[in-house]
């Protein structure tokens, strides 16, 4: 009966009464969300191009720091790409800004790399040590040659559980290129992003974890102020997820 979860309320201390919460290490984020996420479906949304899964990226290492273990299904970015960004940004904290020795993401997966002084390659890989000691509870799941849908997901994310006795946080990047399940190969996009929302929200509900997932914004609203319309034909994010 209902009332016998609004007893629950009226212990002290109860546990069950109470949501973990997994600190992102933006200060700012962490207090408008009252010190963290919390198991639930998060959707973070941008236009293209603007780094939506570097942000990710970024939460996912502060959160190792706090012994949180987090896996990225990529399914458009290579692991490599994501490293590299990692080590880019790393590069730049770890000379203080210092332009001359800091690294583009691009420039580390660029041939004329090979071009680099003593000095730049000794900072890329005290770059690369330190990214190497902030990711390891980071699995990266490459999805793009291998299509993934949700219910792979959710494999996935139950067999990492009973492995590693954990529940981690899920990145998702992105809703829109999420493989559909075979009975909607020929629908229309937003029933199929419905869909997969609805999954998405079932796997973070069941398993009490935080799944943050990644959805671009259409074109039209390229230009104007960020509302709900800025994810429309995006499915019905504002009904399925808990923040966004």
């Amino acid at each position: 009966r209902f009332s016998s979860f609004i007893g629950m309320y009226g212990i002290r201390n109860n546990p069950a009464v109470y949501k973990t919460h997994y600190p992102t290490g933006f200060a700012k984020l962490d207090e408008t969300l009252g010190g963290g996420l919390t198991s639930g479906l998060h959707c973070l949304g941008a236009i293209s191009s603007l780094g939506k899964s570097t942000l990710a990226l970024q939460m996912a290492e502060n959160m190792v720091s706090e012994n949180i273990h987090c896996i990225i299904f990529s399914l458009e970015m290579k692991a490599m790409d994501l490293a590299a960004k990692a080590v880019s940004r790393q590069t730049y904290i770890g000379t203080q800004g210092d332009l001359n020795l800091a690294k583009t993401s691009d420039t580390l997966r660029n041939e004329m790399a090979a071009l680099f002084s003593d000095e730049e390659w000794e900072t890329i890989e005290r770059a690369s040590a330190a990214v190497e000691q902030k990711s390891q509870y980071i699995s990266v799941v490459e999805c793009g040659s291998d299509p993934y849908n949700v219910d792979r997901i959710g494999k996935y994310v139950q067999d990492y559980i009973q492995a590693f006795g954990v529940k981690p946080v899920v990145v998702v990047a992105y809703l829109q290129i999420l493989d559909p399940p075979r009975t909607l190969k020929s629908a229309p996009d937003k029933q199929i992003a419905d869909y997969n929302l609805k999954r998405l929200k079932v796997l973070s509900d069941y398993f009490s974890l935080p799944v943050i997932l990644i959805s671009s914004f259409n074109r039209e609203n390229y230009d104007a102020e960020v509302t709900f319309k800025s994810f429309k034909d995006s499915g019905n994010i504002e009904y399925s997820c808990d923040t966004v």
